[in-house]
């Protein structure tokens, strides 16, 4: 018996047809070959479908060739496919179809879209077509009888899908790599258009399913692009990276917050690294801070990424000496006017104490239920508890005084920044300050900003009596004395020159007169003076404070002086005198030299006329005083009273183990300092908390302050 006697006529017939398939296998590729190197690309494909037409076509004139039979033990559409395209010979497949489909999308993109995206061509273009000028419409045509009988009779939908997702990724990274080249930051509004130009040219050919699968790679992949580089959009280039930061919310939005642990990790990890260093400023931190704050607002509108990343920069805020002084300086004049727009929005300032475990359904905003359909939930990625409301509510401002922690260091700070303000004619803004107190008064109580109210008051009260004391040629600031803080400078009452001491006698007696018999005292430490000095045919004008003004109107009396005379005459130290001659030097002004035989230093005037102009317009710093000034003890552990209410909070309540020592402290009192005065010493610090030991408001242990059960 022969081996076809024992095959049944199904198997048979399945025999046939491999036999035949195969020996068309040789004729199929050649013609893919053909079709994708030939000049005449058009007639090629239409006869690479002809004859991908022919063989199926004659695979099933075979089946009825051989007369009706029970069932086929195969599939035609899969017999085809195995016999001629091996499964590792599909990849071939797909190389080859590959620049049919890319000449095949610039094609369809002349024809169906005019123009390419936005306007701009592309500068690979891979349509051979477009260059021989064959009838772009019959190509289109052509290839997308292709494509339906290769996925309808040859079982290559899935390859096809593939591939064609494939090159939708492929060419979508390419518009994006040039659109980057050319603006440099990709607007989601350019994304959308260029996506949507990808998702019908997939539909033209039936492949949505393989635009599905390309789009979500995309978004990722843009994702993944822009987190590369989120820290220059968000410290460095923001607002300038405006665009690409919208374009990283979108693209989040629609691949269902891919990479956002990724954004807060990467983000958190570059600020430890770039900008939380000691040899970066504070204010450069405080600016990256802002900036931090504005451009993650903007790309997670639930801010849960903005305070993660921000609280890092606040703990490492706390730590700097100069924090306090930088936030109040950038708050009210480095950034007032762009913080001035935000601060119009009424939200109220609250402890972050008061922030722990507030149920936002209980807020009076979130009573109407008229807006339920557009409730969102919190990402899975907020901490427990934390109030979303109060947290989306936060801005650039609230953020910075947050990291205060209190309300009452922020006010107390403002207030005697506001009081060196305006006892400083140089740079005295009364409607300015009017209108931020007002701003301010958005964000606070009435209560807590009364002082500065009166301050204000003070200044405008004081301009009406200076119209009617008009004969004394100086301009006085009359103060409310319990609602100003203490002046340092008036500690050591310098008196000033003659003429300046006979005008406030004759400003006193004219107010006396004005207001009823009541008496001034005057501030000699605090106020500027308005200097005109000419030498040598070069004339100056400066604004300076009461204490160098004195030291030059000496020079009237003689031309060359000694430290320790300046010393003996104006009754400071003569440190604190050489100090206020050399600030004079810097202003090239006075000179230093040694004359022969001497033993100690002398300034002169100067006769450098040159050396005048070029500092005529600088103004160095004035030194702090009581850095090198014995300070009054008392006073000192006196004004630590103010800190008492939160010290006696934070040893109960922060501490670790709920005990502290005077160093800690210490370290944290000199953080609440003023800019203009030096803050207490580990002394001091020492004798206020041995005071509280003795009141029984606070026990001592091994070097340790507790508060006491009864006081908590």
């Amino acid at each position: 018996m022969s081996e076809d006697d024992s095959m049944t006529p199904e198997e048979a017939l399945g025999l046939k047809l491999w036999e035949h398939v195969r020996g068309q296998k040789k004729l199929v590729w050649d013609e893919f070959k053909q079709a994708t190197t030939a000049p005449n690309v058009v007639d090629c494909i239409q006869r690479l479908t002809t004859v991908l037409n022919d063989v199926y076509q004659g695979v099933q004139e075979v089946i009825k060739s051989a007369g009706p039979l029970k069932s086929l033990p195969f599939n035609e559409r899969d017999l085809i496919s195995d016999a001629i395209f091996p499964f590792r010979e599909r990849q071939a497949v797909a190389f080859l179809i590959r620049p049919l489909l890319l000449a095949h999308f610039a094609t369809w993109r002349s024809v169906y879209c005019n123009v390419a995206v936005e306007g701009r061509v592309h500068p690979w273009d891979p349509n051979e077509v477009a260059r021989q000028k064959i009838p772009r419409e019959k190509y289109t045509t052509a290839f997308k009888e292709l494509l339906r009988c290769m996925r309808d009779k040859w079982n290559f939908e899935k390859i096809l899908e593939w591939n064609m997702a494939a090159q939708i990724c492929q060419l979508a990274s390419s518009y994006i790599h040039r659109e980057i080249y050319l603006s440099v930051h990709i607007e989601s509004k350019w994304l959308k258009k260029m996506i949507s130009v990808m998702r019908r040219w997939a539909a033209s050919i039936s492949m949505q399913n393989a635009y599905e699968a390309a789009v979500v790679h995309i978004y990722r992949d843009m994702i993944d692009f822009l987190i590369g580089k989120i820290y220059d959009l968000v410290f460095v280039e923001f607002p300038r990276s405006h665009k690409s930061i919208a374009t990283l919310r979108y693209c989040m939005q629609q691949a269902d917050d891919y990479g956002r642990a990724r954004l807060s990790d990467t983000l958190v990890e570059h600020v430890e690294k770039k900008l939380l260093l000691t040899a970066v400023g504070t204010k450069k931190i405080l600016n990256g801070y802002a900036s931090c704050v504005e451009s993650l607002r903007e790309l997670d509108t639930t801010c849960v990424v903005m305070h993660r990343v921000c609280n890092v920069i606040k703990e490492y805020l706390k730590s700097r000496s100069d924090t306090i002084q930088q936030i109040i300086s950038y708050i009210t004049s480095d950034k007032k006017e762009e913080l001035e727009k935000n601060m119009t929005k009424r939200s109220a300032m609250m402890e972050e104490d008061e922030l722990k475990d507030v149920n936002n359904e209980f807020l009076p905003e979130n009573m109407d239920t008229s807006l339920w359909n557009r409730w969102q939930p919190d990402p899975i990625d907020v901490q427990p508890g934390d109030s979303g409301q109060v947290r989306q509510g936060a801005d650039v401002f609230n953020m910075l005084v947050s990291v205060y922690g209190s309300k009452e260091l922020f006010v107390k700070e403002y207030r005697t920044l506001l009081a060196d303000r305006l006892s400083n004619s140089n740079s005295k803004d009364p409607r300015f300050e009017k209108r931020y107190l007002d701003l301010l008064k958005l964000r606070f109580q009435y209560s807590e900003l009364q002082n500065c109210e009166v301050m204000l008051k003070d200044v405008e009260q004081s301009q009406k009596i200076d119209w009617a004391v008009s004969s004394a040629p100086i301009y006085g600031c009359i103060i409310s004395s319990h609602y100003w803080p203490k002046f340092d400078s008036d500690k050591q009452p310098t008196p000033l020159p003659e003429p300046l001491e006979k005008a406030m006698n004759v400003y006193s007696e004219t107010y006396s007169q004005v207001r009823g018999s009541r008496s001034l005292r005057w501030l000699r430490g605090v106020g500027c003076v308005d200097v005109s000095i000419e030498l040598d045919g070069v004339k100056v004008e400066k604004t300076v404070p009461n204490m160098y003004a004195t030291v030059l109107y000496l020079f009237l009396e003689k031309e060359v002086w000694t430290a320790t005379e300046i010393s003996d005459k104006l009754g400071v130290t003569s440190f604190v005198a050489k100090r206020r001659l050399e600030w004079w030097v810097k202003q090239g002004l006075l000179v230093q030299t040694v004359a022969a035989g001497a033993t100690s230093e002398e300034w002169s005037l100067t006769r450098n006329a040159p050396l005048m102009n070029n500092n005529r317009a600088k103004s160095p710093e004035s030194f702090d005083e009581d850095e090198v000034a014995m300070e009054d003890a008392n006073g000192i552990v006196e004004s630590l009273e103010q800190y008492w209410s939160y010290t006696q909070k934070y040893i109960a309540n922060h501490a670790q183990n709920g005990e502290v020592k005077a160093e800690q402290m210490h370290r944290i009192y000199r953080m609440f300092g003023s800019p203009t005065a030096h803050g207490p010493t580990l002394d001091h610090v020492t004798t206020f908390l041995q005071r509280k030991v003795q009141l029984g408001l606070l026990s001592y242990t091994n070097g340790a302050y507790r508060v006491p059960e009864k006081c908590v």
